[in-house]
């Protein structure tokens, strides 16, 4: 396959660099653009009042090209400007922490491989938890067979592949299992702290809960297995659409009158 390979954690970060050598030992063709710093937890975001720039990398064997700009700059970038030919997927990762359950909407790795899915091309994000007494090199090879053995085929449009690994060894990981996104949002919270002159500044703190399903991303990864929950594009809550409709009234039927 030809694969656009892009993270969040930058391009020097040693997740991508070393699924980057594990796509290209499985025989695939890597096409590597990612950001040129880190920008974990940026989202969607994407750079729309300053120009975009891109710089030849080389390093420990690896090519690609440097954006100084966000992950969905990079893919977005890549598949419209950089790209000689359109990739087979898009593949985001390895992400130096977990992407699970309300993870996925703060996540500039998960956002990155979103990207591709506004292309129409199969996207997988791959992430891992941290901290893990291992390179990430085994995690990486793993990451490659499950992306080349994955019927990507019959994997239906518009849909991430949001993969995460856990905290753990790779020897000591029990299998793969798929399983939905937990809808549990983070405990949050902001410490308040003052700088040496006095002002006061807060840094954000909080706590993931634990989960209550056991069929869940969260539940897997922390049981031990490989948590790969599809992800849909569409957010549309179809049901609702026509009890809004019914509950509309007079407006469904007369224009809205001009203001001025």
């Amino acid at each position: 396959m030809r694969i656009l390979l892009t993270n969040d954690d930058g391009i020097r970060a040693p997740g991508i660099q070393a699924l980057y050598v594990a796509l290209r030992d499985a025989g695939h063709s890597v096409s590597l653009v990612a950001p040129l710093t880190e920008k974990s937890g940026v989202s969607g975001t994407l750079t729309v009042h300053t120009p975009l720039r891109v710089h030849d990398f080389e390093e420990n064997g690896l090519r690609g090209l440097a954006v100084d700009g966000t992950p969905v700059d990079c893919v977005k970038l890549a598949l419209t400007e950089l790209l000689a030919e359109k990739p087979d997927l898009v593949a985001s990762g390895i992400n130096n922490g977990s992407n699970l359950g309300a993870d996925v909407f703060y996540s500039g790795t998960v956002a990155a491989a979103t990207e591709g899915c506004m292309f129409n091309i199969p996207a997988v994000a791959v992430s891992r938890g941290r901290p893990v007494d291992e390179s990430p090199e085994a995690c990486a090879r793993h990451a490659a067979k499950l992306i080349s053995e994955f019927n990507w085929a019959a994997f239906p449009s518009q849909r991430v592949l949001n993969v995460n690994y856990p905290r753990r060894p790779l020897a000591e990981v029990r299998g793969v299992r798929a399983g939905r996104m937990a809808m549990r949002p983070w405990n949050d919270g902001y410490e308040k702290r003052e700088d040496p002159f006095g002002h006061p500044y807060w840094w954000l703190a909080g706590y993931m809960p634990p989960p209550t399903e056991e069929d869940t991303d969260i539940a897997l990864v922390r049981a031990g297995f490989v948590a790969v929950t599809p992800l849909l594009f569409d957010r549309t809550d179809g049901k609702e659409i026509s009890r809004l409709n019914a509950g509309f009234g007079d407006l469904a039927a007369c224009p809205v009158e001009n203001a001025d």
